[in-house]
């Protein structure tokens, strides 16, 4: 009983001492018909040889106690161990696994601590007595073991090493993303699916085996899903990035006047490079938000070329009207005053003839809020159902047009 004290204490300060935080560690149990338990650690582990090692293994020391089953494994040189380092897991691993037993009867074996394997990792155990294989996430097995069995031979652990993921990016076209999976070739899964985020299936194959790969993907969230006997899942989940440029240009709202200082804005997906046009000969380029200042009035189209470092563009443009800042065109009309005091507007024609004269105001989106024709030299204009702010006043007379921003008081 010392012994075995002391092997088990010994088997604790090996395993921490040696094996690394990255271990996966699967423990099996084997119980009598009477409860009694037995157990045998098998760890994989970076760094470890599945050969024995003092250090980091500890050897099986039998008790011998009747009733009392006894489970073990067996290193590639054939030491039975309580505690047993196998290897770091990149293949498919088989471990030899014997038991001895005092009674004839129905003895249970089960596995513990498999949920830190990874998913995909399948952990069986092979009776070849009997030719049975089963899985031991979901199930435990029950045999018939007697007293003289021989201790090794009949049972091995299989591991199968976890799916390896690889994917890229979508296209300039938002239509080559890929997720690519490399499985472990000592396993059929019976089904794999690739669900998107709206969790509908848009891919599946069955009886998967070696390596598979979903192409034509767009950027965005999926999950692929394996089956395996047709009761066990694993799932992983992916975000796939895009190279793909999306580009909408963000203008003022309001109507813009010459000399006025406008920002723009490049509102854009994947752009890290910038090419602006205005449309009255100014090009600038590598600025997101640039400043612009229109100092002819009219109609501009304004585009924006967007593009990155990965050869993927898209353009974007909108319309801008400019109009004229500030006072009266002098060349033709220097001879029309026109004034707002709170909510009224003066026109003063200064003595001029009037021919075909008429006055319209618009707001400052555009929208017009009075409309007459001008048939005195001074008029005044009541515009107290409108808001506070900025209008535009234009009076044509004999051909020529005034226009003037004024604003509204309370």
């Amino acid at each position: 009983m010392k012994a075995l004290t002391f092997t088990l204490l010994f088997a604790i300060f090996a395993t921490s001492a040696f094996a690394t935080q990255n271990k996966k560690t699967v423990k099996l149990r084997i119980q009598s018909p009477t409860g009694n338990v037995d157990e045998a650690t098998m760890y994989f582990d970076q760094g470890i040889t599945p050969s024995y090692n003092s250090q980091a293994d500890a050897a099986k020391v039998f008790a011998n106690v009747p009733g009392v089953p006894e489970i073990f494994s067996m290193t590639d040189d054939n030491v039975p161990c309580s505690i047993n380092g196998c290897g770091t897991l990149t293949n498919a691993q088989v471990v030899v696994v014997g038991y001895k037993v005092g009674y004839n009867g129905l003895y249970n074996i089960t596995a513990a601590l498999i949920d830190n394997f990874d998913p995909t990792s399948i952990i069986r155990l092979q009776d070849k007595k009997l030719g049975v294989i089963i899985d031991l996430r979901q199930n435990f097995y029950q045999a018939q073991l007697d007293t003289t069995d021989s201790s090794t031979g009949r049972f091995y652990l299989y591991v199968s090493a976890p799916a390896q993921y690889s994917s890229a990016p979508s296209d300039c076209q938002n239509t080559g993303g890929q997720i690519a999976v490399k499985l472990d070739s000592s396993i059929t899964w019976s089904l794999c699916q690739l669900i998107n985020s709206s969790n509908q299936v848009i891919a599946a194959d069955s009886n998967v085996i070696g390596t598979l790969a979903f192409n034509g993907l767009a950027a965005g969230d999926y999950t692929v899903k394996f089956t395996y006997s047709n009761n066990y899942d694993a799932t992983n989940n992916f975000h796939l990035n895009g190279n793909f440029v999306v580009a909408s240009i963000g203008a003022p709202q309001q109507t813009i006047f010459t000399h006025s200082d406008v920002i723009f804005d490049a509102l854009v997906t994947n752009a890290s490079q910038f090419s602006w046009d205005f449309g009255d000969g100014t090009l600038i380029n590598g600025v997101a938000h640039p400043d612009q200042i229109f100092l002819v009035p009219g109609t501009y189209t304004v585009n924006l070329i967007a593009s990155n470092t990965q050869g993927c563009s898209a353009t974007a443009s909108t319309s801008v009207e400019v109009l004229l800042e500030t006072g009266i065109n002098e060349a033709s009309n220097k001879n029309i005053n026109v004034t707002a005091h709170a909510k009224t507007v003066t026109i003063n024609m200064n003595d001029l003839s009037i021919n075909n004269g008429e006055v319209s105001i618009v707001n400052i989106l555009g929208q017009p809020v009075y409309t007459a024709a001008v048939n005195t030299t001074t008029q005044q204009i009541n515009l107290d159902t409108q808001a506070t702010g900025y209008y535009l006043v234009s009076v044509k007379n004999a051909g020529k047009v005034s226009t003037k921003r004024v604003f509204l008081t309370n």
